[in-house]
């Protein structure tokens, strides 16, 4: 049965956090709702749970895009069912848990770096002229990201800016910027922390300044901030070399339906 969460016990909480952190999904899933709470219209969550009371799978939808998670209990035909019926048509969810949306969306690796484990790849230390920044200078996050994002038009740094800002106030997001010289070179982002748990993206550098390693140094620096846990991401298939390079390794496929993109 999926019921929706109009409010989140600090025990209801602890047991979707516990849920959510085994998988990328789950992470990505639960972010809005810890950053948030259920408290604004453009934060909704719904759990699913067997006849005995068990947590079997969690959806999110933040500003109408909708993260679903499940169990291998889940009753799958009931959530694809819940989510057709509520309009989830930004979607995003493991493939093997969404059959009758393949051919709506597009698939790609679900990437892993175990707790414990180093980032690995190149360990040089950076140039001289090369600085790390955290949790600042978020126009120049934004521009390198549009460098290589067709998707990002200035007229969204506004929303972007009062997202960001308010995750990273909250403790549930981090951000990295990589300067050479003056320049803003590259970037990398967590974008949902969780105690258990991160999930990584927003991983870009500025086509000048390629091939130095840049990205990884970024990512580097983030699971320096938290090398006690998981690190999920998900990327396209082209980028799977790069990350397996760095020791993640494939958990999974995910399924993403995105109307703003082509």
């Amino acid at each position: 049965m999926i019921r929706y969460l109009e409010t989140i016990s600090p025990e209801r909480l602890e047991e979707l956090l516990s849920f959510c952190s085994s998988d990328a999904f789950g992470v990505k899933a639960i972010g809005p709702v810890l950053s948030y709470g259920t408290g604004f219209e453009f934060v909704d969550a719904w759990e699913q749970r067997d006849g005995e009371g068990t947590l079997t799978a969690f959806v999110s939808r933040f500003y109408g895009s909708t993260v679903v998670c499940g169990s291998d209990g889940c009753d799958r035909e009931e959530l694809e069912a819940f989510l057709r019926a509520i309009g989830a048509q930004s979607l995003l969810g493991p493939e093997a848990l969404l059959p009758s949306f393949r051919e709506q969306g597009k698939t790609g690796p679900v990437l892993c770096l175990p707790g414990g484990d180093a980032w690995g790849g190149p360990s040089d230390d950076l140039p001289g002229n090369t600085a790390l920044v955290f949790d600042d200078r978020f126009r120049d996050v934004y521009d390198v990201l549009a460098e290589s994002d067709a998707d990002r038009s200035p007229d969204r740094y506004d929303a972007f800016l009062t997202d960001l800002s308010h995750r990273i106030r909250h403790g549930t997001a981090h951000t990295v910027l990589l300067w050479e010289g003056e320049e803003p070179a590259a970037t990398a982002s967590i974008l949902v922390e969780l105690p258990e748990a991160v999930f990584c993206g927003a991983v870009a550098t500025r086509p000048a300044f390629r091939g130095k390693h840049y990205a990884s140094a970024c990512l580097r620096a983030l699971r320096e901030r938290r090398p006690d846990c998981p690190l999920f991401l998900l990327c396209r298939e082209e980028m799977q070399p790069f990350y397996e390079r760095f020791g993640l390794s494939v958990t999974g496929r995910y399924l993403e339906i995105d109307p703003g993109r082509p």
